[in-house]
């Protein structure tokens, strides 16, 4: 069993050693940088108690991700 790290310490999407990125890795990358933008917005919102913007936030996620889906598919 791995010994727990604090999150700020993990690299979460790692590329291995000599591995080029393919497109696939670049959306994945796009997805999960703007996975973390939102998270850290909906936290920052849900910390000065601005319901209406978490609301609105998790309502323009989608919409957001698939922008991110159809770049890489043009």
């Amino acid at each position: 069993m791995r010994e727990a790290r604090p999150l700020d310490m993990v690299d979460r999407h790692p590329v291995p050693r000599g591995c080029v990125p393919t497109m696939k890795d670049a959306t994945v990358r796009r997805l999960q940088a703007l996975e973390e933008e939102y998270a850290f917005e909906v936290n920052a919102a849900v910390g000065e108690d601005r319901s209406d913007l978490v609301a609105a936030l998790v309502d323009e996620y989608p919409d957001a991700a698939l922008e991110v889906l159809r770049g890489d598919a043009a």
